[in-house]
């Protein structure tokens, strides 16, 4: 294969990969994971035709994935949840991490026409997906989160690479804000307005912002099951707040669980994937009162799949121990950030990884394979569009070894 048909077929796939998966993720969220499959398996082996090499993975980010790994392996010795559910985690977790790292190399061969498609690509399909995810909430009265979400988050490399970005980035912002907010998407709105915010930071304050973000992810990953078990019950919290949403009320209930929950073994945790599984998991939540006319009401167990927040879950699944992993994993992934990018690119790969990160803390199951591969995604396709064209040594094949 020539050097020009290994970066035309290259750029195809992450074009094709780019439009696909907010529109998968919003008619069929499971379908991201086979679609990161395919996308990496193609990806890792056009790599390794066009260059002869297979592609180099950040070491340090590979060495913390693979602990988790092996430290959730190990937990098998002292699980308070179903060893199965273990085993399923490490038979579906390793592969997916695996990938994601040999994935995430090969988006460097991606060259400055291909970033242009691949932005375009991307805003065609967030606006596809906030149609159909509009289509199926209208007229077939569906609930699909996912695309919304996916959306929220995929939005933001579309920022550094479509022309007139003001008016067409800040179109889709604000198109997938509304949305969000008019269909009650929790995650979706954190992830638009917590991105933003971030994204202000940076262009302000574009130093500091990398250290301040990892100060402040790092301080709330260790202090999350203390604010869990302060959280107030749900009458207070609604008597406080008089707009909150009876679903916010009823994760607060989750998380002020799974703090108490957290406290019995905090060092080693309950077990890899053994949140449904713990039995106090199966304790009830229920309340039921107004507060003026509106009404609240939630009968259901304390931790029904997941506790709805990545970090608590890390926390009681594997304990200071793994939330001691997830944290040096935080560090990393800034650095690299901060080595790979610059200007704009960089302000918007902040506010990308603020937005995950966001959304880590309110919604779905830390170990969800369509979210651990939907995250993998993103990753890679900002790293095509927002790094710079020569990356540093050090964070993979460099663009002469290709």
């Amino acid at each position: 294969m020539s050097e020009t048909q290994g970066h035309s077929g290259l750029t195809t796939v992450f074009v094709a990969t780019a439009f696909l998966t907010p529109v998968i993720a919003a008619t069929a969220p499971k379908g991201v994971a086979p679609l990161f499959v395919l996308f990496a398996l193609t990806a890792i082996g056009l790599f390794r035709r066009a260059t002869g090499a297979w592609p180099r993975p950040d070491r340090p980010i590979a060495a913390i994935l693979a602990a988790l790994i092996l430290f959730g392996a190990a937990s098998l010795n002292w699980t308070a949840g179903l060893p199965a559910d273990a085993v399923t985690w490490i038979v579906q977790t390793a592969p997916v991490f695996g990938l994601g790292v040999l994935l995430l190399p090969t988006a460097q061969r991606i060259k400055a026409p291909g970033r242009r498609r691949i932005g375009l690509a991307l805003l065609a399909g967030c606006l596809l997906a906030l149609v159909l995810y509009i289509l199926e909430r209208v007229g077939l009265n569906r609930q699909i989160q996912p695309g919304l979400v996916a959306a929220a988050l995929l939005l933001w490399p579309v920022l550094a690479v479509v022309p007139r970005p003001r008016l067409i980035g800040l179109g889709l912002i604000l198109a997938v804000l509304v949305t969000s907010v008019k269909f009650g998407s929790l995650a979706a709105v954190v992830a638009v307005l917590f991105g933003g915010a971030v994204a202000v930071l940076a262009r302000l304050a574009p130093r500091a912002t990398p250290a301040i973000l990892g100060s402040v992810f790092v301080a709330w990953a260790l202090i999350a099951p203390v604010a869990a078990t302060h959280i107030p019950d749900p009458e207070t919290a609604a008597r406080n707040v008089p707009m909150i949403a009876n679903s916010t009320l009823h994760r607060l209930a989750i998380y002020h669980g799974v703090g108490d929950l957290i406290v019995q073994t905090p060092i080693l945790g309950h077990g890899a994937n053994s949140a449904r599984g713990i039995p106090e998991g199966q304790n009830r939540i229920d309340f039921e009162f107004m507060v003026g006319e509106k009404p609240y009401a939630a009968h259901t167990e304390l931790i029904p799949l997941h506790p709805h927040n990545a970090v608590l879950q890390v926390w009681l699944e594997l304990g200071l121990v793994g939330i001691l992993l997830t944290c040096a994993l935080i560090v990393l992934v800034l650095r690299a950030i901060v080595r790979a990018t610059e200007g704009t690119g960089r302000v918007v790969a902040l506010a990308s990884f603020a937005a995950v990160f966001a959304v880590l803390n309110v919604s779905f199951g830390a170990w969800q394979s369509w979210w651990l591969c939907l995250m993998l995604i993103l990753a890679t396709l900002g790293q095509a569009t927002l790094a710079r064209p020569q990356p540093p040594q050090g964070l993979g094949p460099s663009a002469t070894s290709c």
